[in-house]
């Protein structure tokens, strides 16, 4: 499952994770009271599948993932410059066997979130994948 397998590519890359002392989350996980900064990440649609005679070709996801920090320090930005590294224009096999075959920047916005009283930093990645049968 891609989720599965973009989860664990994230999750293994070092640089970015030390910059995230709160760890990496699904958006629906109840997070607690965990350090600052964090990211969380969901998919927002899924586009169905191009298909061939053959059966389908592939299927696209597009991922969001979010960055909260306290103190607007501009970790945000210095973690999905980060994220960017890693995933713009990623292409190769996940953990999962999950073959992407593209992942394309959308949408970067930045903003404060007054009602938790910190910042948070969000992009927008349409990934396309072929799963492992």
């Amino acid at each position: 499952m891609v989720e599965v397998g973009i989860f664990a590519l994230i999750n293994g890359n070092a640089p970015l994770m030390a910059l995230l002392p709160g760890g990496l989350w699904p958006t629906s996980s109840d997070r607690g009271q965990q350090d600052f900064p964090y990211m969380t990440y969901t998919v927002v649609t899924a586009s169905p599948s191009e298909y061939t005679l053959d059966g389908p070709e592939f299927e696209q996801k597009l991922f969001q993932f979010d960055v909260y920090e306290k103190d607007g320090t501009n970790q945000t930005r210095m973690i999905l410059k980060t994220l960017h590294r890693m995933l713009d224009k990623f292409t190769g096999v996940l953990s999962d066997g999950t073959r992407v075959l593209f992942a394309e920047r959308g949408n970067v916005i930045n903003n404060f979130e007054s009602d938790g009283d910190s910042y948070r930093s969000i992009a927008e990645y349409q990934i396309q994948f072929v799963e492992q049968d």
